[in-house]
């Protein structure tokens, strides 16, 4: 009778299990979401949980790396203790726990041989090539618009080029290395092919941080092995050339020559839109170091804090593009360096056992996990779990290779600290998921008293985020229930005192009962963030105004003309588009003061730039970079006011997404200003706030008016 190899089958079984959570990551838009993470972490944590107790003996990676990786978990963990955001704090211990125990449990379950994780593992890597091939041919040929922000970049699965670039940059040298060291003739195809075609993707995702990074890496790298790199140099120059043709056949080469000759304002005062934004970025990080240099904000706790720090309000970033700095920000220096050192000791290790090997498929590997190192420096990639996950494998693969492992048996504490570890994170990670799919449930619900009774059981289950407090305190508001709504908005300050939201909801809460707290709150809230948040600062200063206090409205105003830019052309994002209409009325309030204090050229000056400012923009720039070339939302509402007054009936069905709508045709409409423009372009809409003059009998009315939009094919249409 046949018996069975139990070791083989759970090898085989891991060799699927282990790419299959790879390439999960990684179709799912690169994890990006909290939802898709904490579903993977709870899997993550499940496994720890199942392998930790199945296993007689633990193999732990080489001391440098677990004695580093683990504290660097733990200090985030520490950080709990001066965090402004125990809700981030605590998502970010449950999530990279998962990712710390995954790299743990990587090494203990994979063994040799390693055929069948290399070929499952690029099986998905594939599929996520192809995919992105797809979206960027169809996508320049005309016959898809408005998929995703960077319609002639290749991104994949991943939402933007850098993430993209970064995955690319560490498989290709591990597919060089597969190709050159595969026995099997098919596979060896295999590998080239996807090599080639991963190159030439990475050269179209025009990522110039992930092409530096690892050609950077290639030749710093090629002393270690060198003999054996050159003696593969024809498939190095098949891959080269024609991975360059093929990309050729996509986009002009000029485009990429265009964009690294971009580089060359780096130095410049005045570069280009994303350098500038590193720069602002890395003095941002650099002032808070400053500020709180050993434990930080606290783990995963940016978010919350960064509106404090900002210099302006043209880049609203939720990372600071260079991972090693994040860390530093949210965790203290210890942390950052506790991850620096766990990786670039692994690494060392990977280059050095290469080359006393010879072993040309090890030397790839640390290729491609230092080439993400290095990219981390320029880009957010750790944060998305599609290329850390496969980051992380391959690193342990490389590890396990390279170094001398220390057994502990199953008696011992460390093992039975794993478990324990491990059953504490899923119940955690659990609660967290349990708690986002009950506020999930609340933003679908029709009734006021449903939605709130979600929110409920999400706080019940999860007391700590500061978001269902305040999304609870919110819908108590608009019940009348100010005493309650007034303790959730309390409680988001208990949590969070850096919330500018909260602040703001307070200060309007408390206006006619409690003046004094809420003017204090308000006063807050600007003094913390002047540069986010324009229509609260508006609200705010229409209320000092309404009191009387022109000097305080007035200073609230002067403000919002410095922070937030006067010039129609600036550049503007999904988050900022509304924001020059928003200071166009602070603008014209502001004329409006010193008409009454007598200042004529001052008021005249500000009138005439409010009007300039006020204007519906012509071209939509937003658009443009999703593939549509179209008007802008409030050029299409002037247009559409326009076409009723002159009682055009053609231009009106031309504008209105759906032309069997009706609309009233017996009235004259006049566009008197934009109040406001708000666009979602993922889901392909937008909403127009209007003031428009109805002439009707000879009677005059001003109302504000709100406009919906969805963005097709043919550009933005109206919708009722």
């Amino acid at each position: 009778m046949k018996t069975f190899d139990q070791q083989k089958i759970s090898n085989y079984i891991i060799s699927i299990l282990l790419p299959f959570l790879a390439f999960i990551a990684a179709v799912e838009r690169g994890c990006m979401y909290r939802s898709t993470k904490e579903i993977l972490a709870l899997v993550i944590w499940g496994l720890g949980i199942l392998i930790f107790l199945g296993i007689k003996k633990i193999n732990i990676p080489p001391k440098t790396f677990t004695v580093c990786w683990l504290s660097f978990w733990l200090w985030g963990i520490l950080s709990i203790l001066t965090t402004v955001s125990p809700d981030n704090t605590i998502r970010w211990m449950s999530s990279t726990g998962a990712i710390v125990i995954l790299a743990l449990l990587t090494y203990r379950t994979i063994q040799e041989p390693l055929k069948d994780f290399y070929r499952f593992m690029f099986i998905g890597a594939l599929i996520i090539v192809l995919i992105g091939y797809t979206f960027l041919i169809i996508a320049k040929a005309g016959y898809i618009t408005g998929s995703h922000i960077m319609q002639l970049h290749f991104i994949s699965t991943f939402f933007w080029k850098n993430p993209a670039g970064s995955y690319l940059a560490l498989f290709i040298p591990i597919g060089f290395g597969l190709t050159c060291s595969e026995s099997n003739k098919a596979w060896k195809i295999f590998f080239i092919i996807f090599t080639i075609l991963a190159f030439s993707a990475l050269l179209l995702t025009r990522s110039r941080g992930a092409m530096i990074s690892l050609f950077a890496v290639i030749v710093i790298s090629l002393p270690f092995l060198i003999k054996q790199v050159l003696r593969n140099w024809s498939k190095i120059v098949l891959i080269v050339v024609v991975g360059f043709a093929l990309s050729s056949t996509i986009i002009p080469p000029s485009w990429l020559v265009a964009r690294f000759k971009k580089l060359e304002e780096v130095s410049q005062e005045q570069a280009e839109d994303p350098i500038q934004e590193r720069k602002l970025m890395l003095r941002m990080g650099s002032r808070i170091i400053t500020d709180r240099p050993i434990l930080g904000v606290g783990a995963g706790a940016f978010l919350s804090v960064y509106p404090s720090y900002l210099e302006n309000s043209h880049y609203l970033s939720k990372h600071l593009h260079n991972q090693y700095l994040q860390f530093a920000v949210e965790g203290g220096l210890p942390m950052a360096i506790f991850f620096f050192v766990a990786l670039i000791s692994s690494i060392w290790l990977i280059f050095r056992k290469s080359r006393q090997e010879k072993d040309i498929l090890l030397w790839c590997i640390g290729v491609g996990t230092l080439a993400y190192v290095i990219h981390m420096t320029l880009d957010f990639n750790w944060e998305l779990w599609g290329t850390s996950i496969p980051f992380v494998f391959f690193l342990m693969v490389g590890l396990k290779k390279s170094s001398r492992d220390f057994r502990i048996k199953s008696g011992s504490i460390i093992r039975y600290s794993l478990i324990i570890i491990s059953i504490i994170g899923f119940i955690i990670t659990g609660i967290i998921s349990q708690s986002t799919l009950y506020f999930n449930s609340s933003e679908i619900q029709s009734q006021p008293e449903e939605r709130i009774t979600y929110l409920k059981r999400a706080i019940n289950l999860y007391p700590f985020s500061a978001r269902f407090h305040h999304e609870l305190g919110l819908k108590y508001k608009l019940k009348g229930k100010f005493d309650i709504a007034r303790k959730e908005f309390e409680k988001v300050l208990e949590l969070e005192p850096k919330n500018i939201d909260a602040l703001y909801s307070l200060g309007f809460l408390l206006w006619h009962t409690d003046s004094t707290t809420a003017h204090e709150y308000i006063n807050r809230a600007l003094d913390q963030a002047p540069y986010v948040l324009p229509r609260e600062q508006l609200k705010a200063a229409k209320r000092f105004l309404n009191l009387s206090d022109t000097t305080k409205a007035k200073e609230i105003l002067l403000s919002m003309t410095e922070c937030f830019s006067t010039n129609p052309r600036t550049p503007y994002s999904e988050g900022t588009t509304g924001y020059r209409y928003i200071v166009a009325r602070a603008m014209f309030l502001l004329s409006n003061i010193y008409t009454v204090q007598n200042k004529a050229t001052e008021a005249e000056e500000l009138f005439e730039k409010a009007q300039i400012l006020g204007c519906p923009r012509y071209f939509d720039r937003l658009a443009y970079q999703w593939g549509i070339k179209a008007p802008a939302p409030e050029w299409i509402v002037m247009e559409f006011i326009e076409a009723t007054t002159m009682n055009d009936t053609s231009l009106v069905k031309e504008l209105l997404a759906d032309t069997s709508e009706c609309w009233r045709m017996d009235q004259e409409l006049y566009l008197t200003q934009i109040y406001d423009v708000q666009i979602t372009m993922i889901q392909g809409k937008a909403i127009v706030d209007a003031l428009v003059m109805v002439c009707k009998d000879s009677e005059v009315n001003w109302n504000l008016w709100f406009f919906k939009l969805i963005l097709t094919d043919e550009g933005w249409k109206i919708t009722f």
